[in-house]
């Protein structure tokens, strides 16, 4: 809802949003103040958020990086607490607390640093030797009885690879990224508990009470809005009616999806949009006469070594329309590498290649959105001036803005 609310109103009627979250356990309220600093911090690079954000989410186990991180957060949100500073002042009202909650509060977050001790394994072990009971030997076969005979018959569900499930009842890691590894105890999950000591009296038990059994994938990895083919892509089923279905993606890679664009569309409030990438190869020449390119490209890169590309030959000279230009749109944005980091040139060198450029450009009726103070040919004072690895152009009948190469981006 936070990331798609600015689809139903203008930005001018957006009207606030008042979230209240209600938690018995407060061990419970404080993860979900750290996720949601987490989701806001944009120090990192989205993607980076994105797999951390899962990462504390749903693994027992974390980084030792992220263990480091999980306690600057928690510092801040005792710093947030105490004096109503940090990322999440004037975003979070904690008036409606008593004081009381306000110290219990401090004191979860001060669990999540480093020096405090908290045996996950041990303790996931505990809870699953609990649950197993005389089956624990057998558990996998457990496992993967409840994986096809219930959960893989849910709707999406089937998203989810057996052995991710697998993995993740066994060790409590659900969100791998790469080869890292993930060996320090994922503090935020401890909490405490009623329980019956041996005396049978109430007291409080702390431990790892989060889910053992559904798996956190469900909450981010099994469901999402499908925009375009690319996200629907996600669910493909590989050998579909012969009764070795395979999906070619999984719960992760839609975990990440997901989360990634909650995030994209809270900062930009636009949709996020998946992309493909498709790779050619061959003589590039051969690329501009066929159909099937032709006013496709909204953009186009061209580096130093393809740069000749853009020479017109000898016969092309008397040709009304030149190649490149049949795979342009309208408008398309044309980046080619400058002469910056050319190191063997000299400077006249690298001045007579910018030359070239712009007679070969305005050939191919690609107008430049920088200038020398009307000059073709810049001169040495000119070239100092470059500071962009890239000059840029645009084709077709929209006017280039003229701005100077120094402000180029």
């Amino acid at each position: 809802m936070i990331a798609r609310r600015r689809r139903w109103e203008p930005a001018s009627k957006h009207r606030p949003v008042h979230i209240y979250i209600f938690e018995k356990a407060i061990e419970t309220l404080s993860r979900a103040l750290l996720l949601i600093q987490v989701a806001l911090d944009a120090d990192l690079p989205l993607r980076q958020r994105c797999n951390l954000f899962l990462e504390i989410f749903g693994n027992s186990r974390v980084q030792e990086r992220t263990s480091a991180y999980i306690e600057d957060q928690a510092k801040l949100l005792v710093d947030f607490v105490y004096n109503d500073r940090g990322p999440l002042a004037g975003l979070i009202d904690l008036s409606h607390l008593k004081l009381r909650t306000h110290d219990d509060l401090i004191d979860s977050f001060q669990s999540w640093f480093q020096r405090v001790t908290f045996d996950v394994d041990t303790l996931r072990d505990h809870r699953l030797r609990h649950y197993y009971e005389v089956r624990y030997d057998y558990r996998d076969n457990l496992i993967d009885w409840d994986y096809t005979m219930k959960l893989k018959k849910i709707e999406n569900a089937d998203v989810i690879h057996i052995r991710q499930y697998r993995d993740w009842r066994n060790s409590g890691v659900a969100f791998e990224f790469g080869d890292q590894m993930y060996t320090v105890p994922n503090r935020t999950m401890a909490a405490y508990t009623e329980a019956k000591n041996k005396h049978h009296k109430s007291v409080l038990c702390r431990g790892l009470w989060t889910d053992i059994i559904v798996s956190p994938y469900i909450s981010f990895g099994v469901h999402c809005e499908k925009p375009n083919r690319f996200v629907e892509q996600l669910f493909e089923i590989h050998n579909k009616g012969t009764g070795v279905e395979q999906n070619r993606h999984n719960t992760v890679e839609v975990a990440v999806y997901n989360v990634l664009s909650y995030l994209y569309e809270i900062e930009t409030g636009k949709r996020y949009q998946m992309g493909e990438v498709v790779p050619l190869t061959g003589n590039i020449e051969d690329l501009f006469s066929k159909k099937r390119y032709t006013g496709l490209f909204d953009y186009a890169f061209i580096s130093s070594q393809q740069c000749r590309t853009l020479q017109p030959s000898e016969g092309e000279k008397h040709q009304t329309t030149a190649a490149i230009t049949n795979i342009l749109k309208d408008g398309a944005a044309v980046d080619i590498e400058s002469s910056v980091f050319m190191l063997p040139l000299q400077v006249e060198q690298r001045a007579l290649y910018v030359t070239k450029l712009q007679e070969w450009t305005a050939f191919h009726s690609l107008k430049p959105t920088f200038d020398f103070n009307g000059k073709i040919e810049p001169s040495n004072d000119d070239m100092a001036e470059i500071k962009n690895t890239v000059l840029r152009f645009i084709y077709g009948i929209k006017k280039a803005n003229a701005v100077s190469p120094i402000s180029q981006s």
